[in-house]
């Protein structure tokens, strides 16, 4: 009968310590006695559903206080080891590591009062708040454990001597670790949902609103660049601290708060005060990599940074909208005018459509490599710069008071509906104040039918707006004509206003309708002939000669394309050398019509690639080919081209 009880009553003790619900959980004291070090005291309160220590520091909580704060309000013993009161020192509980106290606020059931006589059935029982009943818990835990098991920790409860064993990883919960416990994001405010933000700078003040989705600048409404803002706002979000340290008043000038960097505020609706951020001064003034940053009235000062700040610290031109042009309606017709690098003077160009097709409509009418030029046409669907640099009005000093190229660009704004009074016209409308002037003083029939409304459709007219670009100390700008502002681009976009767009083939006919075709390279020429389908060397006919090879040679001919003009209609082709020209190639269809292709010995000065000068032989307009495209690809060596035994 004796091996049904146990031996020790501490083995029918109730092994849980606390058993209450976490949320009822209101304030935490942890004194924490680490080995070597002076006892600290942790102070925590639940405020507004939130933890916020009070000590040794002010500021909010970190999600592993909740944590602790759950394990805390359901905490129980693995195994009961002493009920000994003198065997606390063994236990290292004399001086416990931690003494933890627990206030827990629980509501309890109010007895049913019986009304007296003459009291109101309508009592304002609503009104009445419940009744709670407060309990302070008491515990001290260890830093010790048991000889054969050095994953257990000591605990008890400071109302009585029982002694029991708990996870240490539990205790590890319960003990302090200030860079976990403490949050240390500068802000837990919503700045997200900000609509008016202030950003205060040394030498400069500016407002942004927000309306609907929409950001502008108060009070002129100019747009605001979206990316700028958002950048703002989530480097307020994600801000966090390295260190905090304590702050009196008094102490502003100790931190740079005297005269600080920038001054943030946001209003968030729902918030019924105004959220400040305020950078300060360096830490340290010689690595100036991290900056004092203050939230609101916060008796704790971050140290962040610099990194983490630079948002903060962007100017009026940041936050300016970055979009140069964007095409709103139906391109009609685009003008191209740049300055020549290759040959001097200027190059103007201007596109139309003909058919729903792009082509060149003047210096010459010709066709365009449709692929480089759409992308061109995509450059302007919204035309966007790197940033804002600043108004026009000192444009010399982003080289744009005389730009290496510009476009113009004439477009159809889409049409709109408005609603009129059925019958009225459109300059009935714009002659109203005339019409009534000339009708004072007389009376209109009166009329009972109902006055109509109708939807009239308004094609607004045409417009044109310019668009300049420059380089200066290898940065790229433009502007727009219909606003002063000055805006930076990338060099890719600024190279898309030197692209050759106009289209590179140059002696264009169809292989089975050539009967001749000739090279003459310097003093050697080399003609061929075709006769009863068949390729004849034509000053030594009875040369047989490799049939698919002298195809392929005029393939190669054919092939011949340029990737750059750099004069239309020139009047003096002896400039470029093409008065006697180096390469001569000739091709002769089946109507005896000639297409020729003359190319200069003489290399553009300004081409970084020294291509030679060329024409064709029914026009001025004069362009580039490589030397080596043509050695490599037209350049005859007979013996090559003889058929073999």
């Amino acid at each position: 009968m004796s091996n049904l009880f146990e031996d020790s009553v501490l083995a029918y003790k109730d092994q849980q310590l606390i058993r209450v619900d976490s949320q009822d959980v209101t304030r935490v004291e942890i004194t924490h006695r680490a080995k070597d070090r002076d006892p600290v005291s942790y102070v925590l309160s639940r405020q507004d559903g939130r933890w916020m220590f009070e000590s040794p520091f002010v500021g909010r909580a970190n999600a592993p206080v909740e944590a602790m704060v759950q394990a805390l309000a359901g905490i129980r013993v693995n195994k009961w080891v002493s009920d000994d009161e003198a065997r606390l020192p063994t236990y290292g509980l004399s001086n416990p590591t931690l003494t933890i106290r627990a206030t827990v606020v629980e509501e309890v059931e109010k007895e049913e009062e019986v009304p007296e006589e003459g009291d109101s059935d309508e009592a304002d029982a609503g009104d009445e708040k419940p009744e709670t009943v407060t309990t302070i818990y008491e515990l001290h835990v260890s830093s010790r454990t048991p000889i054969d098991d050095d994953q257990k920790v000591y605990i008890r409860m400071a109302d009585g001597p029982a002694v029991g064993l708990v996870p240490k990883s539990l205790a590890d919960r319960l003990t302090p670790v200030e860079k976990q416990w403490r949050d240390m994001s500068i802000t837990a405010a919503k700045v997200e949902r900000a609509n008016r933000i202030v950003v205060e700078l040394p030498d400069s003040t500016m407002e942004l609103v927000k309306e609907g989705s929409q950001w502008s600048f108060s009070p002129t409404g100019d747009l605001v660049e979206e990316e700028s803002v958002t950048f703002l706002i989530n480097s307020i979000k994600n801000m966090s601290a390295r260190a905090l340290v304590d702050f009196d008043d008094g102490d502003e000038a100790a931190f740079g708060f005297d005269q600080p960097q920038v001054v943030v505020r946001l209003t968030i609706p729902g918030q019924d005060e105004t959220e400040r951020i305020m950078v300060g001064g360096y830490t340290d003034e010689e690595s100036r990599r991290m900056v004092y940053v203050r939230r609101n009235e916060s008796l704790s000062v971050a140290k962040v940074r610099v990194s983490q700040v630079a948002a903060l610290l962007k100017s009026h031109n940041d936050y300016r909208d970055r979009t140069i042009f964007a095409l709103d309606g139906e391109l009609v017709t685009l003008s191209l005018a740049r300055d020549n690098k290759f040959n001097g003077g200027r190059l103007e160009m201007t596109f139309g459509q003909t058919d729903d097709e792009w082509r060149i409509e003047s210096p010459v009418q010709s066709a365009l490599d449709r692929v480089t030029f759409q992308e061109f046409l995509d450059t302007f669907e919204h035309l966007r710069a790197t940033r804002v640099v600043g108004d026009d009005a000192d444009l010399q000093q982003w080289g744009l008071d005389a730009p290496l190229a510009s476009v113009s660009l004439t477009y159809q704004p889409p049409k709109y509906y408005r609603v009129e009074l059925e019958g009225e016209s459109q300059e009935d409308s714009a002659d109203e104040g005339t019409a009534e002037s000339s009708t004072e003083g007389t009376e209109e029939a009166p009329t009972d039918e109902p006055q109509k409304l109708t939807p009239v459709e308004v094609i607004p007219p045409v417009k044109t707006v310019h668009i300049e670009v420059s380089e200066k100390d290898d940065a790229y700008y433009a502007k727009n004509s219909e606003s002063p502002v000055v805006f930076e681009m990338t060099k890719d976009t600024f190279d898309r206003f030197w692209v050759e767009y106009r289209e590179g083939d140059l002696l264009t006919f169809e292989e089975s309708q050539a009967v001749g075709f000739s090279i003459r390279h310097g003093d050697t020429t080399h003609r061929f002939e075709k006769v009863d389908d068949q390729w004849r060397y034509a000053s030594e006919p009875d040369l047989p000669l490799a049939q698919p090879k002298v195809q392929n040679l005029l393939i190669q001919v054919k092939a011949l394309q340029t990737t750059r003009y750099v004069r239309y209609g020139a009047k003096r082709l002896g400039k470029f050398g093409l008065d006697k020209p180096d390469w001569e190639i000739t091709v002769t269809l089946d109507d005896q019509t000639q297409s020729t292709l003359l190319v200069s010995g003489k290399t553009c000065a300004g081409d970084p690639d020294n291509r030679l000068y060329a024409v064709l032989g029914d026009s001025s307009d004069v362009f580039l080919l490589p030397e080596s495209t043509l050695t490599s690809r037209v350049g005859v060596n007979l013996a090559d081209l003889e058929a073999k035994d």
